[in-house]
């Protein structure tokens, strides 16, 4: 898995992980944990051209290395999508989805739908929005528009301001809907701001299995349901990270959910807002 040289250095060789150690007069210490991720095989995320060429090749495996700002063009990089896409701990950042019309669902997700063993993971969505719309038939808004059969998606923050006059029930900040089994959902943290009376959700318009997910809502903590297929539940919603943290300590604490790299700038931030 990995190596260690005189000076200490450690240089990775294959895809595992492995704990080291260091003998200090005759006392076995253990320095550190460390972990190798095999990435063989996937497509580098590096510009704006490599996020939008996802759709191209919606079964292959992707991985962000840098940060991509969409500057509010149309967010959909893909239709279905039955690959891998591994944000690496980087962000999507500043687009929307356009609630004005009722055109498919093109101008309205990230993806329109994970299907299959489809798998979305380690990215934050920063600074997107939700265009104006007044249309109540259409449905699939969010990052995704329909989570399926098999998908997995796990270890998202979501930075979304809605705004918005309709009145359709089928839609949420992650997905507009849910459907068939063996879906995963889980550590994901989704910040909503509303500008509007949109109904809207602070995850998801279908009413899935969720693991270790929340919503910040300042305000709206008990006025917008978190799934809207159950209008009633607002049980996961926060008013913002300290509730949260309080609500949920083993969370934040050492080895806990919400504490790994992906998390820690993003705990950061939220705790300075």
């Amino acid at each position: 898995v990995a190596t260690v040289n005189a000076s200490g250095l450690v240089t990775a060789v294959a895809g595992g992980t492995a704990e080291i150690f260091a003998v200090v007069n005759g006392q076995e210490y253990k320095v550190c944990t460390a972990e190798v991720k095999d990435f063989t095989g996937y497509k580098a995320i590096a510009t704006l051209a490599d996020l939008k060429a996802v759709g191209n090749d919606v079964n292959g495996k992707y991985l962000m290395v840098a940060d991509v700002d969409l500057n509010y063009q149309v967010g959909q990089i893909s239709g279905s999508f039955y690959g891998i896409f591994d944000g690496n701990g980087h962000a999507v950042k500043n687009g929307f989805i356009n609630m004005a019309t009722n055109n498919g669902e093109k101008d309205r997700t990230f993806m329109s739908e994970l299907a299959g063993s489809g798998t979305l993971k380690n990215t934050a969505f920063l600074g997107w929005k939700t265009e104006t719309g007044t249309n109540s038939s259409w449905q699939g808004a969010g990052i995704l528009a329909n989570i399926k059969d098999n998908a997995t998606v796990e270890n998202l923050y979501i930075e979304m301001t809605v705004n918005g006059t309709g009145t359709n029930n089928c839609n949420g900040v992650l997905s507009g809907s849910t459907t068939g089994n063996n879906i995963t959902i889980r550590n994901i943290i989704t910040n909503v701001t509303y500008t509007g009376k949109y109904n809207f959700g602070t995850i998801t318009g279908g009413n899935p299995a969720l693991e270790n997910v929340y919503a910040l809502v300042g305000e709206y903590k008990d006025k917008i349901p978190c799934t809207l297929n159950n209008p009633n539940n607002k049980s996961l919603n926060y008013t913002d990270l300290a509730e949260l943290k309080a609500a949920k300590p083993d969370l934040f604490a050492d080895g806990g959910v919400f504490t790994g790299e992906f998390w820690k700038e993003i705990v950061e931030s939220l705790g300075q807002a």
